[in-house]
């Protein structure tokens, strides 16, 4: 099973738990991975492979980490337990 059939597995599970939290940041790393394979000028219904989608689950929590950091900076405390 791949990463990515991994996730939408959880995906499925996060609604029949309806954990909305889960469910939103496990979407938005599907669209990231669709997004990715737009920008490599690939088909978005291809298949991303393990190596390349864990590259880009690193970016996106790299991402969060960098907005928590701003965040906080910023004093947005509201904003910071979004991200988190």
């Amino acid at each position: 099973m791949t990463t990515i059939e991994k996730i939408r597995e959880e995906v499925k599970k996060a609604m029949v738990a309806r954990d909305s939290l889960r469910l939103n940041t496990l979407r938005g790393l599907l669209s990231a991975f669709t997004n990715e394979l737009v920008a490599k000028k690939r088909r978005p219904t291809e298949e991303l492979p393990d190596e390349e989608a864990i590259e880009v689950i690193k970016r996106a929590v790299k991402q969060r980490k960098d907005s928590i950091e701003q965040f906080s900076k910023g004093g947005r405390g509201d904003l910071v337990e979004n991200e988190e």
